[in-house]
């Protein structure tokens, strides 16, 4: 380790080009103000260290991003993650020349050697809403009589919300009702026990906006 020394971690590849290509660029510019630059794959990163894999990665207003991965391997340290490469099925017979593969041990010596200065790139996933209150919503809707009240998709991203009921006409009274809701989420059960499906309940709760 030199007494300048900028260890990027990176772990987002085609899965989300720019945050990759913005890794890729502040080591490359790292490398020609001369700063020595050790630069880690990991996870959908790890990709990056098989020949032809940065290619296929497109970035619009970008050098090309095996350029800059090049010009890394050929200036500095590339290392591809143990585990990462492993869970991949990546050996030591299939990364780019130059690219060596490491683990924890190795990184941490080297984020905290005397003048080291750390940058991870990573994927940030947003944590979708919770479906389950929508859901629940639309239950207690349906029980009590306003399933034509509109129920957004959109607050369902990526689910599929099916809402089948049964219930007594006119009113529910001590009928027997059963719901069931399809959020498309795979194999799971859930239960919820309510005290209150009168019509002043659903409204109080459709003024909610938090």
């Amino acid at each position: 380790m030199t007494a300048r020394t900028l260890v990027i971690k990176v772990t987002a590849g085609k899965d989300d080009p720019e945050r990759c290509g913005q890794a890729l660029t502040v080591a490359a510019t790292a490398l020609a103000s001369g700063v020595a630059v050790s630069l880690w794959l990991a996870a959908e990163a790890a990709w990056l260290a098989v020949p032809g894999r940065a290619a296929d990665i497109v970035l619009p207003h970008s050098p090309p991003l095996a350029d800059l991965l090049a010009s890394v391997v050929a200036g500095g340290t590339v290392t591809l993650c143990t585990q990462c490469a492993a869970r991949r099925d990546i050996g030591p017979g299939d990364v780019i020349e130059g690219i060596r593969i490491g683990g924890a041990p190795t990184f941490v010596s080297e984020v905290i050697g005397d003048g080291a200065r750390a940058l991870v790139y990573r994927l940030w996933r947003v944590p979708r809403p919770n479906p389950w209150p929508f859901a629940l919503f639309a239950a207690v809707a349906a029980v009590g009589g306003h399933l034509a009240a509109p129920v957004d998709r959109h607050a369902l991203p990526g689910d599929r919300l099916v809402l089948h009921h049964e219930r007594d006409e006119p009113a529910l009274g001590n009928g027997h009702c059963e719901i069931e809701i399809d959020l498309a989420l795979g194999e799971g059960a859930a239960t919820y026990l309510t005290s209150d499906l009168s019509y002043d309940y659903v409204r109080i709760n459709a003024e909610y906006r938090s």
